[in-house]
């Protein structure tokens, strides 16, 4: 085949032009009758066209394992992905492929471009939305948290939002920053529209309706299965559940700021969202009815790690202790009136205010009164109230709480526990 352009166009130019005969080329250049037509044929040389694609009988056999392969690195991080040098040592190796690694490379170079996602362009009529999320990177109060953003504007958004990456002390503080720079975008004009986007939005709110009655709820959520130490994994971390849930199903809703655990509908446990990962996030209360079946594990137990109550909790297991020997733990978490009431009882005694009703749970409330009748709960009740007015405490109060053993106490309440 002739590649020489300049001869190319000189054959060109004698036969089209000057009239010279094509018999007479042929006797001068010594070229096939074939060349000289393929010449005339085309302005310019077009190169070599293959009728077929050229067989491959070395990596052929191989094509379908490689797909595999490269299908199977789709859920793997891309720096723990195959190269085409990687999947020709495991072909070799594996499957005692003799070819070269040239072969290897160029089929997975091309099994890759066409595995490529094609989008198909979107028409975005007014008041309607397409959302999905990415992330970038914000400091909140001096550590590293990640910002979901809508898909479509991720790169934009982290170009001219987050770079540099904001400094904020909180969450509001962020989103005032991306709400003041969202605003300033609206003067900007898109490519291919006729106004900017504050018009843009002007025509968008004529066509919005009425939101939902139901709020969306901004979660994420996942279906999952407590395990037998009570926890339930969400992104990579912990979360513990009452242990009556060890074992069951639960649905997992993840908020920007917190973790709901629900179990048949009903939210059984409520965490700060861990934005780390591997981390464990424990609920001491949770864990108190199975103390009551274990009292063994009270000072080994992971969940009450660094739990601070209250001092008169030391002083009464201390006391407890001083009194009943090995059963002190076991009366100071499942007593008559144990850790655990001590625990549940002022939560329990302020449902209402918090939105709850307890008239739907009849064993709850039978509990409640009962611990609510007790007369050391009304001596305390009535001296949290004076403690509230500013009545200082008297030097009997004083020893009560923490200069006697369980007898005296008795004694200085009149007997009366």
């Amino acid at each position: 085949m002739y590649q020489d352009m300049i001869l190319w166009l000189e054959i060109r130019r004698k036969v089209l032009v000057e009239g010279v005969s094509k018999r007479q080329v042929l006797r001068e250049t010594g070229m096939h009758w074939t060349t000289l037509e393929k010449i005339l044929s085309h302005s310019e040389p077009p190169g070599y066209r293959a009728k077929q694609p050229r067989p491959k009988p070395k990596v052929g056999p191989y094509l379908e394992r490689i797909g595999r392969i490269l299908d199977s690195d789709k859920e793997l991080p891309k720096k723990q992905r195959h190269t085409a040098k990687r999947v020709f040592e495991r072909l070799s190796e594996e499957e005692g492929y003799q070819g070269g690694y040239t072969a290897i490379k160029e089929a997975v170079r091309e099994l890759r471009r066409h595995g490529r996602e094609v989008f198909m362009p979107l028409v975005h009529r007014p008041g309607e939305a397409q959302v999905d999320f990415g992330y970038a990177l914000a400091k909140v109060s001096g550590r590293p948290n990640e910002k979901g953003v809508v898909e479509g504007t991720v790169k934009y958004a982290r170009q001219n939002y987050f770079v540099p990456v904001p400094q904020v002390s909180d969450l509001e503080e962020l989103n005032r920053h991306l709400r003041e720079r969202c605003e300033v975008d609206l003067g900007r004009r898109l490519r291919g529209q006729s106004g900017t986007k504050a018009k843009l939005l002007g025509e968008e709110q004529g066509a919005f309706v009425p939101l939902p009655t139901v709020p969306f709820e901004a979660c994420r959520r996942a279906s999952t299965t407590a395990s037998s130490l009570s926890l339930v994994r969400f992104d990579d971390n912990d979360y513990s559940v009452p242990v009556r849930y060890a074992h069951h199903p639960v649905v997992v809703k993840g908020f920007v700021d917190r973790v709901e655990i629900a179990r048949a509908g009903e939210v059984v446990a409520t965490h700060r969202r861990i934005w780390n990962k591997q981390k464990v996030s424990f609920d001491p209360v949770h864990y108190l009815a199975l103390l009551e079946r274990k009292p063994g594990a009270l000072d080994h137990a992971r969940p009450l790690e660094g739990w601070n109550l209250p001092e008169c909790f030391a002083v009464l297991r201390r006391r407890l202790a001083a009194e009943f020997g090995h059963r002190g733990d076991r009366e100071y978490i499942a007593g008559d009136y144990s850790i655990a009431d001590m625990a549940a009882y002022p939560w329990v005694k302020y449902a209402k205010g918090l939105g709850n009703d307890l008239a739907k749970f009849n064993e709850l409330s039978r509990w409640a009164d009962a611990i609510k009748s007790r007369p050391a709960v009304v001596r305390g009740t009535v001296l949290g109230e004076d403690w509230k007015r500013g009545e200082p405490r008297s030097a009997k109060l004083q020893a009560i709480m923490f200069n006697q053993n369980s007898a005296t106490v008795y004694k200085a309440i009149d007997g009366k526990h």
